[in-house]
């Protein structure tokens, strides 16, 4: 396990599995990811999302999101890439969380589709905003496991992480845990799979070029403004897919 400073550390965490379909707590995000199940008849067989694209970035934003209150989960991360990075979760939470909507949990009452996909019955959650979400500090980081395994030790270490955080002897057992992440796995490996063949593919957003006959004069006038525009757009995450897109944050 990885701590801030990319070190091992003892963590505390997760206690009881769900087999049910687990929630995604960003808005519009959960409801694309049934909307895809739906459309290909994919239920509960696999990932709830897989993430090509700049899905790191979305990875931070998920795990400083679960992490923090009022949510409080443990997630396990499996990085195969060797490139997630525990500090980049706190530089993420640095700015106030994109939330508007509910999240599930282990234990929320279930129903069921005509199609056979769970759905989470979210009234008994807590509505989320920015104003109830907490920042992410790094006690909250003690409740994430990140492994590092080689492709070849991949399947392995999905069976052992989820053996330790059902049974090992760790310290918080009042800790949900949410599930797994996978970078740079197979397509059907883990809640969530990052990897080049994602159906969910995450970008930054686009910004307009300048209007048709602006002329150079006018551009230079406007370069600074066009700079800042650039850099605040690098930071807006927004998913596409053939099921549709979404802004992340």
């Amino acid at each position: 396990m990885i701590g801030p400073d990319d070190q091992p550390v003892g963590i505390q965490g997760a206690q009881t599995i769900s087999r049910a379909r687990k929630s995604i707590p960003i808005p519009g995000l959960d409801e694309l990811s049934l909307k895809h199940q739906k459309a290909t008849g994919s239920g509960n067989t696999g990932p709830i999302i897989s993430v090509s694209g700049r899905y790191l970035s979305l990875v931070y934003l998920l795990v400083a999101v679960l992490l923090a209150p009022p949510l409080g989960k443990a997630v396990v991360v499996v990085d195969v890439e060797g490139r997630f990075q525990v500090r980049r979760i706190l530089k993420v939470a640095s700015t106030k969380f994109p939330l508007g909507g509910p999240a599930g949990a282990v234990g929320d009452k279930q129903r069921s589709g005509g199609d056979g996909v769970e759905e989470t019955a979210n009234r008994d959650q807590p509505q989320m905003t920015n104003d109830t979400v907490s920042r992410i500090s790094t006690e909250d980081l003690k409740h994430l496991y990140v492994y590092k395994p080689t492709r070849e030790q991949l399947k392995p270490t999905l069976e052992s992480a989820e053996g330790f955080m059902l049974y090992g002897n760790h310290g918080s057992k009042g800790r949900e845990w949410w599930g797994t992440i996978v970078i740079g796995g197979g397509v059907g490996d883990g809640d969530i799979s990052c990897g080049w063949r994602g159906w969910l593919r995450v970008e930054g957003e686009r910004v307009e070029p300048f209007q048709e006959g602006i002329s150079v004069q006018e551009a230079l006038q406007l370069r600074k403004e066009r700079h800042a525009q650039v850099d605040a757009a690098r930071g807006r995450l927004l998913g596409r897919s053939e099921a549709g897109d979404v802004r992340l944050n």
